[in-house]
């Protein structure tokens, strides 16, 4: 088996602004393994409000690969029956790599296997039907006068997710529902307020079409949602990782945004939308800011998704060869030429 962990710096196609600050690049870890013939490749986003970067999650996908690169080789090499995969996810659960370096490694053993069988992703798990959707594009946190002007540019955009500190919520989404009169849209705080300005927030959203409100809180605060009054369904992002912890969510959350660089890869991401259907939350597929390389994973996910925020191909400047497009508020349909 070999490995090949690269480094990427990938210009935005304009400032993206949230409460915790603004970046004009997304660094992202590809990762290529070859085993017995195949390859298979991914895309992480390291984020450092979980204290990575992408230094400290290339090395600890070498670290893992050095490690254990001969029992991986000879899972892989002996790979015959799709419920042997299990092994090789099971394996890579067991030494606790987490976050992206997790998500690189498992996303890149997916599309290995599907090299491995010559099957795509859909035909392999018998996913739910692969057809354009409909997904979330952002607009970014900025002053008043910016963020209309981002509106009106995105006035025909039928799901509009928008950026918040705590600073004038109510005024700006109301002067934003007037210019997108057709759009429906997700509030993103990114921890930014507390459970009394969510309640009163919520108030002034009145007859505006807002879908979800996600993370208001910041993610050390949960027990309060129990004291939320509003009828908006709240979405756990930061405070949403693993299967592992998701039953802390139940009665504070009525849905969980599935990031694969916060699950830990694909594999993970499957078990959290089981629980979430069987607790009846809504299930919202999203990403960091990254190529579509990164998307892939979850975007053949979204037969699954009661909303689907996967905009990150319209986000970078350049993207990824054979890579998804956004028309009207559709991202396009996966091609296995990408992933899986």
């Amino acid at each position: 088996m070999k490995y090949i962990i690269t480094q990427h710096s990938l210009p935005l196609a304009r400032e993206f602004r949230i409460s915790r600050g603004a970046k004009t690049h997304a660094d992202v870890v590809r990762l290529r393994i070859e085993a017995a013939g195949f390859s298979g490749r991914s895309e992480c986003v390291p984020y450092a409000r979980y204290g990575e970067s992408i230094t400290s999650v290339s090395a600890d996908i070498d670290d893992f690969l050095t490690q254990w690169q001969p029992e991986l080789s000879r899972l892989l090499t002996d790979l015959v029956l799709l419920s042997d995969t299990t092994l090789l996810t099971d394996f890579i659960e067991a030494k606790q790599l987490k976050g992206a370096a997790a998500n690189a490694v498992d996303c890149a053993i997916w599309d290995w296997i599907c090299k491995h069988f010559n099957e795509s992703i859909y035909t392999l798990l018998e996913l739910p039907e692969n057809k354009p959707t409909i997904t979330a594009q952002t607009l970014s946190l900025g002053s008043l006068e910016d963020m209309l002007e981002q509106a009106y540019l995105m006035r025909d955009v039928p799901l509009i997710k928008i950026k918040f500190d705590a600073t004038d919520v109510v005024l700006k989404m109301q002067k934003i529902a007037e210019i997108c009169p057709n759009s429906e849209f997700i509030l993103d705080a990114n921890e930014a307020w507390s459970i009394a300005l969510l309640n009163e927030i919520v108030i002034g959203l009145d007859g505006i079409k807002v879908r979800l409100i996600e993370q208001p809180l910041p993610a050390d605060t949960d027990d309060d949602m129990l004291f939320y009054r509003g009828k908006i369904p709240i979405c756990a992002d930061e405070s949403c990782h693993t299967s592992h912890t998701f039953a802390q969510l139940v009665g504070k959350y009525q849905a969980i945004n599935i990031k694969l660089d916060k699950t830990g890869g694909f594999t993970e991401a499957l078990r959290l939308i089981q629980l979430a259907q069987a607790a009846k939350m809504q299930v919202m597929l999203g990403c960091m800011v990254g190529s579509s390389l990164a998307m892939a994973p979850n975007r053949v996910l979204a037969g699954y998704a009661d909303v689907l925020d996967l905009d990150g191909p319209v986000l970078v400047a350049q993207d990824i060869d054979d890579g998804y497009t956004i028309d009207n508020g559709y991202i396009s349909t996966h091609s296995s030429r990408l992933w899986g």
